[in-house]
């Protein structure tokens, strides 16, 4: 900072010195931005600016502070991918610094003062040539600052001679004085370096001896113009002169001249700075700027097409080389086709065709850019085979790229001999015609390509149209097709339940009455079956209109899912389902609708994953007044979608993988009809995935709040409230479901991810004094399984109070009174409903109060068994009594008599919820169930239900067929996600009936 403040520079004018430098620098780096840049403590100055609208800048943002502190160039090639830079102020605004490069500016002394730098808003990098081109320019820019510190010597040399003496010995530029007379009084070192004199020769001698003699008018009327103009001691004034060294020969320099008075006598300091290689390098920057405007002339011309701009090129080419032949080829393997060229005589023409390794042009494709030299015969050049074969003196080539391949090669080459070196300069104006052509053939092989493909656009366009016109004919076809359908068929059906109607108005038998009755029945059932099956032409008709009914959300959720469990647990895969507790539970809107979108999107997570898991998740997305908006969600572990797949996912008929080799069937149609339920139901659909790592599908509906909004008996909450539960799962997904439900009711849980956790966890609260209450132990579990856990738990003091209940993905046979047998006081199936999870809580929590006489007394058989007939009681000790719930009487007096003939005793019942009621109250003597879908009061699926729950706490199972007119697709899988074992279609068929009771009965026995 010392050495800075001597200098007296900092808030100084701009000098046409310093911003020669920087022009020289904007221009020879072609960068918008460069500086003379002095820091001190706080701030960077800027002695020469060009392309900046700035005086100074903080030092806290400075790229020059971090750049004086380094030995030689600092180059930031992107500032915004530095972390030192990245958030700067002048990288984040204006300027907008990207690229950097600054060279310290070293005084005389060796101190760091400032840099001279180059600046770009764009990335980019310098080359080696780069590097010396910068260190120079501020090399030059040094000296001008000690030329300062120099004349700042120099106005004291009255008061330090040896001071003055010392300062002249070591700068770079020449120094000398002389007198009012022109003679020369000193000479330093630097001067008689550059001119060849000694001091000795020159001192005594006159000034005009270091001129050339068409000068020597020129320094005296510079004298007599400096005496004039200066107004005070040591004002600078500098001009451009033809100095003579020793030999005689010339060179351009810049003369500046400081006067002192010493006394009555008076002095001139001159300080000389050789101009060659400025002067090289300006007028090297002058030709490169005619190159290069000539260069943008060609290839903007509107009135000249490829073929012309090309010769131009190669005219530009030859004229700026000074070369003979001017060729530009393609080359493909070995083969070297010129496409255009200009020679002497046309000696070489497009259309030859040459070996690659006998051109010069092969080892410009190896350097991968230009090369040259000017002399091949007095080089290593001459054992080439392009020169045995052509005596090519002369070459400068460069690659042609192409869309980042290899195109050919545009080269310059003469038979004789080069008369100057070719200059980076040189090599960098042909890598840039190179890359023009290369672009110029690119871009006319895509627009070539984009004609071809316009041209099949439009034949597709035309196919599309007609295709699209076709369609909708057939639409328009299809749609008077259903409804004509529809028509005709609602008719005869009105005439058929209407004169059922009439006549069973009229006198008529009992079994008339009965017959008329069955035909009633059956016409209103097939009606409603027909009306179903037309609902699906509302939809492509736009003319679907959606119910508003009361429903609970968690039975459709979890309803949707007991759908697919018996698919799901085929391939072993466990099902979950989540309803965020905050969610109103009941709600308007079409539970029928929601049901079809999840079961669509369940059923397809089943379908496409083989193995992990499938999660199903409803949250509350937001509540405003009397509407919520949720948002569902499908998760699973299966194969996943590519980008490409999930952007037609919900077109119709479309599906992700549409080969004939795909391995996933489907018509396309389920998500298309879905996406349209969603967007009927104010809400949206999408999905996230990646291709191996699974799929969620997600949608959003909006529902309003039913102000019935049925609770928990508060007597059970109360109870179960502060319950201590300890959830062990190795799932995640699965334990922060169940751990989220156990909140919601107050209870205090835990969960663990495996056996020797969950048994540390019991044993660790047991020892606290505040042991668990319940463990919900999942049966598949790596390295100890659930049945294996409470064993070890069981046999464990300290904690073998713990109530426990068994969680499994996959209902086997038996597998319920094991779980009872092990010591579970209840067992649950996965997808587990909340109503189930609830009860099997309530059930563990109260297990303790029961009293064991009141366990026996439940399992005693009724006294009503003990008078049972002769052949009831054989059937019950055969397993052959069978429970029929069939409301139908015509049906089941058919069933009964089936029965009978096939050697079974059946107890009839004419609803769900009797039959429910009989299995509440049997003690296992039913051995199977035939149930009917459709009757009164309860249905079959719900009864079916309400069986499966009562087995949680019992531990048995008793199969159940689903015996029904429902007989479309879909049924059957219906029936078994309901809890039933089996299905068998109405009208019965007395040998499928006996084959299935028979299966049963036998595996049951």
């Amino acid at each position: 900072m010392a050495t800075l403040r001597s200098l007296n520079i900092l808030d100084t004018p701009a000098e046409d010195r310093f911003d020669r430098i920087t022009r020289l620098a904007q221009r020879l780096f072609d960068v918008p931005i460069a500086l003379v840049s002095l820091v001190d403590e706080n701030r960077q100055w800027f002695k020469s600016c060009q392309g900046l609208d700035l005086a100074q800048t903080p030092r806290s943002s400075s790229f020059c502070a971090h750049a004086i502190l380094g030995d030689d160039i600092l180059v930031i090639p992107d500032a915004t991918l530095d972390p030192r830079f990245a958030d700067n102020p002048l990288v984040t605004a204006e300027p907008y610094i990207r690229f950097y490069a600054g060279c310290p500016l070293v005084a005389s002394d060796g101190s760091k003062v400032g840099t001279l730098c180059i600046i770009d808003r764009l990335p980019r990098t310098l080359r080696a040539d780069q590097y010396i081109v910068l260190r120079d320019l501020a090399a030059w820019a040094a000296n001008e600052i000690n030329t300062v510190e120099l004349h700042h010597a120099l106005q004291s040399f009255r008061e330090s001679e040896a001071r003055a003496a010392a300062i002249m010995d070591n700068v770079a530029d020449g120094i000398f004085t002389f007198d009012q007379n022109g003679i020369v009084e000193s000479f330093n070192p630097a001067a008689e370096r550059m001119s060849g004199y000694s001091a000795e020769e020159i001192i005594g001698q006159h000034v005009q001896l270091l001129l050339r003699v068409s000068d020597h008018h020129r320094l005296q009327r510079y004298l007599v113009d400096h005496e004039r103009a200066v107004q005070e001691p040591g004002q600078d004034h500098g001009r451009e002169l033809l100095a003579r060294r020793k030999d005689g020969s010339a060179f351009l320099c810049d003369l500046t001249l400081s006067q002192m008075d010493l006394g009555d006598r008076q002095r001139f300091i001159a300080v000389v700075r050789d101009m060659t290689e400025r002067k090289r390098m300006e007028d090297a920057l002058r030709e490169s700027e005619a190159s290069i405007r000539m260069l943008y002339e060609v290839i903007s011309a509107q009135d000249r097409d490829f073929e012309e701009k090309l010769q131009a090129l190669l005219t530009m080419g030859r004229q700026r080389f000074s070369l003979d032949i001017g060729l530009l080829s393609h080359i493909e393997g070995e083969r070297y086709e010129v496409i255009q060229a200009q020679s002497p005589q046309n000696s070489i023409v497009g259309g030859n065709v040459f070996e690659l390794g006998i051109t010069y042009c092969r080892e410009a494709l190896r350097s991968n850019g230009p090369i040259s030299f000017e002399h091949a015969s007095a080089s290593q050049w001459s054992s080439h085979p392009c020169y045995a074969a052509f005596h090519l003196e002369a070459y400068l080539g460069t690659p042609v790229i192409v869309a980042g391949q290899t195109y050919g090669t545009l080269a310059f080459m003469s038979p004789e001999p080069h008369e100057r070196t070719f200059s980076s300069a040189d090599r960098e104006f042909l890598r840039l015609m190179a890359q023009w052509i290369g672009g110029e053939i690119e871009r006319e092989e895509k627009t070539h390509q984009l004609r071809t493909y316009t041209d099949e656009i439009a034949r597709t366009n035309e196919d599309l149209a007609a295709a699209r016109d076709q369609a909708l004919e057939a639409s328009r076809l299809k749609s008077e097709f259903l409804a004509t359908m529809s028509h005709e068929i609602r008719t005869p059906m009105n005439a058929i339940i209407g004169m059922t109607e009439l006549l069973l108005d009229t006198p008529l038998d009992e079994e008339q009455h009965e017959f008329a009755g069955m035909v009633r029945d059956s016409a209103n059932s097939l009606l409603t079956i027909i009306n179903d099956i037309l609902d699906f032409s509302k939809i492509e008709a736009g003319k679907l209109v959606l119910e508003k009914a009361e429903f609970t959300l968690t039975t459709v959720v979890e309803g949707s899912t007991e759908l697919l469990a018996a698919r799901a647990q085929e391939k072993q895969l466990p099902l979950m389902t989540f309803v965020a507790p905050e969610i109103p539970r009941v709600l308007l809107g079409d539970p029928g609708r929601l049901r079809q979108v999840l079961v669509n999107l369940i059923s397809n997570a089943v379908k496409f994953t083989e193995q992990g898991e499938v999660v199903v998740r409803a949250t509350l997305e937001s509540r405003e007044g009397e509407h919520v908006e949720l948002r569902f969600e499908v998760c699973d572990t299966g194969i996943g979608l590519s980008e490409t797949a999930q952007r037609r996912l919900f077109a119709p008929f479309t599906q992700a993988d549409g080969s004939t080799t795909r391995k996933y069937g489907g018509t396309g149609l389920g998500l298309a009809i879905s996406k349209r339920l969603v967007e009927l139901m104010g809400g949206q659909i999408g999905v996230e995935s990646e291709p191996g790592k699974g799929a969620t599908f997600w949608f959003t509906a909006r529902f309003e709040i039913s102000p019935k909004a049925p609770a928990i008996p508060a007597d059970v909450a109360a109870n179960l409230e502060g319950l201590r539960v300890l959830v062990v799962d190795d799932s995640k997904p699965h334990r922060d479901i169940l751990s989220a439900y156990l909140r919601s009711w107050r209870m205090e849980e835990n969960s663990v991810s495996g056996a020797e956790e969950a048994l540390d966890v019991l044993r660790a609260a047991a020892a606290d004094g505040q042991p668990f209450d319940v463990a919900i132990l999942d049966l598949m579990m790596p390295e100890m399984d659930g049945f294996a856990l409470a064993r070890a738990i069981r046999r464990d003091r300290s904690i073998a109070g713990v109530e426990l209940i068994l969680l499994t993905a996959f209902d086997e046979r038996g597998q319920g009174e094991q779980a009872l047998a092990a010591g579970f006081s209840a067992y649950l199936v996965k997808p587990v409903k909340r109503s189930h999870l609830f009860d099997a809580l309530a059930a563990a929590a109260a297990k303790n109060a029961r009293s064991a006489a009141g366990a026996v007394a439940r399992k005693e058989h009724s006294p009503a068994d003990a008078k049972a007939r002769p052949e009831r009681r054989q059937a019950i000790e055969a397993g052959r009594l069978i429970l029929l719930a069939e409301d139908n009487p015509a049906n089941q007096k058919l069933a009964l008599a089936q029965l009978e003939r096939l050697g079974y005793v059946a107890d009839p019942v004419p609803n769900g919820r009797a039959a429910v009621e009989a299995i509440v109250d049997d003690d296992g003597k039913y051995g199977l169930v035939l149930m009917d879908v459709q009757m009164p009061e309860m249905d079959g699926f719900a009864a079916t239900k309400a069986i499966r729950t009562h087995e949680i706490s019992t531990g048995k199972h008793v199969p159940i067929v689903a015996m029904t007119a429902n007989a479309m697709q879909g049924d059957r899988e219906a029936c078994i996600a309901a809890g039933m074992d089996d299905y068998i279609s109405k009208p019965v068929n007395r040998d499928k009936l006996a084959a299935v009771l028979e299966r049963w009965l036998q595996v049951t026995k």
